[in-house]
């Protein structure tokens, strides 16, 4: 059985529409980069690493269906896929590298699960976010890493912020930040006590809490994330 795709293998082939790998481990460099009219890729059972630049610079991609076996999604794999929109991508996937959908400027949903570690600098960099979920498993997060603007985020205990301290994520592109765990154990992880006049970083409480300094959430039925008394 094939066990990988090659370098340049498809490269700017742009009679290419709809693809569907099957028991492929490896999709290598630009093997389908600048297919101009490649609209849907489905990988089945089997893909284990989407490599560098592998499906980059695809204008009308829309349609990513990601195999419950893809581990990593490498540098710049889908960079400058204009119309992509939407992304799934499931507990199998450990690693996505730097830049991997950068300049995907149309990308507004993701969905993350848990199994998530890394997140490389400026993976999902231009994109414009109502609501992104991090997993708790998320570890490493980098530079920039995700987007140009985020009205809702909710995060975890993450350790490392690629040589940039927290700060490197909490900016002004961020509008509010919802936090897992405990005020103490924010506190513990991220070594600053919320000062949260401005109600940007919520605290999680399952019950009706708000104060003047600190803001507090709740999840909603519709699995979006609340502050507590906030209009």
């Amino acid at each position: 059985n094939l066990k990988s795709l090659g370098e340049e293998a498809f490269y700017n082939c742009d009679s290419l529409e709809e693809i569907t790998i099957i028991g492929v481990e490896i999709i290598d460099y630009h093997a389908f980069a600048n297919c101009d009219n490649l609209k849907n890729i489905a990988l089945s059972s089997g893909t284990k690493t989407i490599g560098e630049e592998a499906f980059a610079e695809c204008p009308l991609l829309t349609s990513i269906e990601f195999s419950d076996t893809v581990e990593t999604v490498g540098k710049k794999a889908f960079y400058n896929c204009t119309a992509l929109t939407s992304i799934e991508l499931p507990g199998s996937v450990k690693t996505i590298e730097e830049k991997a959908f950068y300049s995907c400027t149309a990308l507004e949903n993701i969905t993350f699960s848990e199994g998530l570690e890394s997140i490389g600098d400026y993976a999902f960099a231009s994109g414009h976010y109502y609501l992104l979920i991090l997993p708790d498993s998320l570890k490493y997060i980098g530079y920039e890493a995700l987007g140009f603007y985020i009205n809702k985020l909710v995060i975890g205990n993450i350790s490392d912020y690629g040589g940039n301290n927290y700060y490197g994520i909490i900016n002004d592109n961020i509008m509010k930040i919802y936090f897992r765990g405990t005020l103490e154990e924010y506190e513990a992880i991220y070594g600053a006590y919320v000062n949260n006049g401005y109600k940007k970083i919520y605290i999680y409480s399952e019950t009706d809490s708000d104060s003047r300094f600190i803001g507090y959430w709740y999840w909603s039925n519709s699995g979006e994330p609340y502050g507590w008394n906030i209009i």
